[in-house]
């Protein structure tokens, strides 16, 4: 095993730009990587260049013509909802995130590092299955969980989401598939209005 933790990045993160005040804005990276490169942590980290998500892989939790649907929206830079805008470069950019995930999750299951930090954007606990919404394109961690039950043979899948707001998307993902554990800590009510502790899924 790895001792090292390993951390996923790409600078064409940065590149997913739909202006100054949007929330979820370059910005949020930049200062994450300036804090960790001056701490002690930097050098301690095993650091991975990703690569994109191929558009199977991204099939493994959204629709069949979702991928399609999300690549013409970015090439006509036409918002996908009232809250996710979009830019020419989000489409490749939103599957190099996820791709930055499948990263994360291929090392720990390799045995290359013992645990993992994925530093990406856009983020995609919002995304469902055939929406997206809340600044989510695709749904990374979703995709990363089929990933490793798919390409590396795991069975049972455990995900935390630990963030202000409800994972709507991934929980809508999993909801019927005993084979993921998917819990949601968040405040509510808040955005996207779901997540009440009697939504607890009914999956086999």
């Amino acid at each position: 095993m790895h001792p090292k933790t390993a951390f996923i990045y790409h600078p064409q993160y940065l590149n997913h730009d739909t202006g100054p005040h949007h929330p979820e804005r370059p910005n949020r990276l930049r200062a994450c990587l300036a804090a960790l490169q001056k701490s002690k942590v930097w050098e301690q980290l095993h650091r991975i260049e990703p690569t994109h998500a191929s558009i199977e892989q991204l099939g493994y939790a959204h629709a069949p013509n979702y991928s399609e649907h999300i690549r013409r929206h970015c090439e006509q830079e036409i918002p996908l909802t009232y809250d996710t805008p979009v830019v020419k470069a989000s489409f490749d950019i939103a599957r190099l995130s996820a791709g930055g995930v499948l990263h994360a999750a291929k090392a720990v299951a390799t045995g290359t590092a013992k645990n993992a930090f994925a530093l990406v954007r856009p983020p995609g606990h919002h995304a469902t299955p055939n929406q997206s919404m809340g600044f989510c394109l695709f749904n990374n961690i979703a995709i990363a969980a089929r990933y490793l039950q798919r390409e590396h043979g795991l069975g049972n899948i455990a995900i935390v989401d630990w963030d202000v707001h409800h994972g709507n998307g991934t929980q809508d993902i999993f909801y019927e598939d005993g084979s993921v554990f998917f819990s949601s800590i968040h405040e509510s009510p808040l955005y996207p209005g779901t997540g009440s502790q009697n939504e607890r899924g009914y999956g086999p």
